[in-house]
């Protein structure tokens, strides 16, 4: 069964992704344009928009929802903004091309990838280089963190690599290559990603490059989706609705009708709540919980 129990206004438009801090406190929402707005979501209220002079296709909350780093591409630049007052906190500069970024759990270091194949390390507030990651064998355009912020995932053409970024030690190397954002990554290591087109939603085991799940959408193309911490559900946005299926059988649970457009869905850190938009229109986000009990017979 799902539920909604609130709304929050928006001040955007065209809702394109929703990408929910670590901490599940804050979403980082990004438009079909140029714009994109912060939500404070213990609160229900929309904490703040930026605009920037093009669209920027790789932006990252901290852990803590309180830096937001966008990668401007040609020029090589890392921009960090703070959350709380929109100030600009530092300007980061690689040779350019600039690829993909994520920021620490506590907001202080920034991890980023460039054309060259190396991972960097920095402090945000002095922009000091605190180390090199290398060992990519070629372009590590996906970068992404583990929820508890202490591992590291690098995605190039033929494989992902697992690092402790904090002291540089890589743990291992698998099979693989680029993924979409966001990833989940389960309990017991396996690590998720979802794929869209116009049959459904696509999820993928990244670490043996094998799809795991298929689930059947009219027009899904261009919705979103999140898989639950514990690994049994995922929650799929096509056009209109929301599909819940349970990831273990493949079965589908629920189809809730919510709108008109593609429906963009983001998890709020928990097995039971998560966040939905209308990518075609500004009418408010909404909050639902799902109640769910998955039997092994099932």
């Amino acid at each position: 069964m799902v539920r909604s129990y609130a709304q929050i206004p928006t001040q955007v438009s065209f809702v394109a992704s929703i990408e929910v801090s670590r901490d599940g406190n804050y979403a980082l929402c990004r438009t079909l344009g140029k714009d994109m707005e912060i939500l404070d979501l213990k609160n229900g209220v929309s904490l703040r928009t930026f605009s920037f002079p093009e669209n920027q296709p790789n932006a990252a909350l901290s852990g803590n929802g309180q830096v937001l780093g966008i990668a401007i591409r040609d020029s090589g630049e890392f921009c960090l903004y703070s959350t709380s007052n929109g100030q600009l906190l530092n300007t980061i500069k690689v040779k350019p091309p600039a690829a993909d970024l994520v920021i620490s759990n506590d907001g202080s270091t920034l991890i980023t990838s460039s054309a060259d194949n190396v991972v960097r390390i920095w402090d945000i507030a002095t922009g000091a280089l605190l180390r090199t990651l290398n060992g990519n064998t070629s372009y590590p355009i996906s970068l992404a963190l583990t929820r508890d912020g202490q591992t590291l995932i690098t995605g190039s053409g033929n494989s992902l690599m697992f690092w402790d970024w904090q002291s540089g030690t890589l743990l291992k190397t698998t099979p693989g290559g680029y993924f979409q954002k966001p990833i989940f990554v389960m309990p017991q290591g396996d690590v998720y990603n979802v794929r869209y087109d116009n049959s459904g939603a696509h999820v993928w085991d990244i670490t043996q490059n094998q799809e795991v799940l298929t689930a059947p959408m009219y027009e899904a193309e261009g919705g979103t989706a999140t898989i639950t911490p514990d690994g049994l559900t995922l929650i799929a946005g096509g056009v209109g609705d929301l599909f819940v299926y349970n990831m273990v059988t493949g079965r589908q649970a629920a189809d809730v009708g919510d709108g008109n457009g593609n429906i963009v869905v983001g998890g709020m850190g928990n097995n039971s709540t998560f966040i939905t938009a209308d990518e075609n229109s500004n009418t408010p986000y909404t909050l639902f919980r799902i109640y769910y009990c998955w039997l092994p017979f099932f």
